[in-house]
């Protein structure tokens, strides 16, 4: 997920590219190629598809009475009730594979229950998963997402949950062999975050509870997804989708999910807010939260969440074209007088995505060291280079002579050390400059000659 740099403006600045794609949670089926179509059409880049559907869930749903009622009607003590669910079959799934296949990202069942503290939940659970990560490994999806844990160790007292979760992930991404898994997960546990979906669940008891407390701990979720990628061993393939909330946690915490491997960042209709014009808008530290995540040397992609377009929303007959009606294929002239009703359609549907496209057009270019310099060492783990021992490569040499962080720290620090030396009133020359033969450095040109600075109160210059 490296830089584009396809986005440019009339100057010739390269800006950081949104790609933004969109996720219906209420969907149940695969789109058809006329429904994908028409999302891509409507300026998203990719689109989550289901990878079940609800036919599949009914029949875990009966699986699961069943195994729940033999359970409660066992006798002997010491056996287990392990459920084995079956394969799938042409019944249970809309998606195949197409040749637009692998533009979906797909979306595990968000009714699972990993946590659950009941064995046979948990065990269907895992089975479901594991059938739906193979089965889109088979079809040529990349990316999976995987609905996140509703519930932390810090709020069910025990981390037996976010245990069985995490080996149940580890389990996928030895199944899913080509495929990415995103766990998706809050920011923070903010209420109405969570999906929207009821779980496998034997009640709906441990649901209502996450949302009792007055108190959150805002840190509980990251904690979650550090036991998970500690349990996948910081598997290459494991990143994170972010639900971002409408009241942003404190610095501490979003500068913790910057390090991580953050794949989207998914926003909600209740995240924006609205503008004077009625317009879905972001506040200002949602905007900075973007600017600066789109600096990284791999910048996230947006989800936006339940926020259109509606690919039902036309009928059949809309669909339909009339070839002998003359308004079907009008003239260059009459078509350049009637409204474009399909483009009011779109842009209606899709406040949000234009108001993105809006913040891509805001985003400030990238700097000559953004494009080049720091972007390729960007979190890259360096071995120690050490030239006066070890017989290094000329490129290295050009790489770490011409670093300007190394630069800019020279500044400061030999811009301290003589303002020291004013302040200690140590002899000087002339004309405020210390006497040493040295070269000299202009700060407002940025260029450095090396050797000793010191600030010239007359004409904002340091002499050496």
């Amino acid at each position: 997920m490296a830089h584009d740099y396809s986005s440019h403006d009339g100057s010739g600045d390269v800006r950081p590219a949104f790609h933004i794609g969109q996720h219906d949670s209420t969907r149940s089926e695969t789109l058809t190629n006329l429904q994908y179509g028409r999302v891509l059409n409507a300026g998203f880049r990719f689109v989550t598809t289901p990878i079940t559907n609800a036919h599949f869930h009914e029949r875990i749903v009966k699986l699961v009475a069943e195994s729940l009622a033999q359970a409660d009607n066992q006798q002997k003590s010491g056996l287990r009730i392990d459920p084995i669910v079956t394969p799938l079959t042409p019944e249970d799934t809309t998606l195949f594979p197409e040749a637009y296949t692998s533009g979906f990202v797909g979306y595990a069942s968000p009714w699972i229950d990993l946590c659950s503290p009941n064995h046979i939940i948990a065990s269907i659970s895992r089975q479901v998963l594991n059938l739906e990560i193979d089965y889109a490994n088979f079809c040529g999806v990349r990316s999976v997402v995987i609905p996140g844990p509703r519930q932390d160790s810090a709020h069910a007292g025990n981390g037996q949950g976010i245990a069985q979760y995490a080996r149940a992930v580890q389990e996928a991404l030895l199944i899913g062999t080509r495929i990415n898994l995103i766990v998706h997960l809050p920011m923070y546990r903010e209420p109405g975050l969570e999906e929207k979906v009821a779980q496998l669940s034997i009640s709906n008891d441990t649901q209502d509870n996450s949302h009792s407390d007055t108190e959150i701990d805002i840190f509980t979720s990251w904690d979650s997804w550090h036991v998970i990628r500690t349990v996948c061993d910081y598997d290459a393939r494991l990143f994170v989708a972010l639900r971002v909330p409408r009241a942003l946690p404190p610095k501490e915490l979003q500068m913790r999910w910057f390090s991580e491997p953050i794949q989207y960042l998914t926003y909600g209709p209740s995240t924006f807010q609205e503008n004077k014009a009625g317009h879905p808008s972001l506040g200002r530290p949602h905007q900075e939260l973007i600017h600066t995540y789109m600096r990284l040397k791999h910048a996230p992609y947006f989800l936006l969440c339940d926020a259109g377009p509606d690919v039902h929303d036309e009928s059949a007959g809309e669909q339909t074209m009339d070839t002998s009606s003359a308004s079907e294929f009008p003239t260059l002239g009459d078509a350049s007088t009637q409204p474009a009703k399909n483009e009011r359609k779109i842009q209606g549907h899709n406040a949000y995505l234009a108001y993105f496209r809006h913040l891509e057009r805001q985003q400030e270019p990238y700097s000559e060291l953004e494009l080049s310099t720091l972007t390729n060492f960007q979190d890259w783990l360096q071995s120690p280079l050490q030239p006066l021992s070890d017989n290094l490569e000329s490129v290295t040499y050009e790489v770490f002579e011409g670093d300007p962080v190394k630069y800019n720290q020279y500044e400061i620090a030999i811009e301290e050390a003589l303002r020291e030396w004013s302040e200690l009133k140590k002899p000087t020359g002339t004309s405020d400059v210390v006497n040493g033969g040295y070269q000299e450095k202009n700060l407002n040109e940025g260029q450095i000659y090396g050797g000793l600075f010191l600030e010239d109160s007359a004409n904002g210059c340091v002499s050496l």
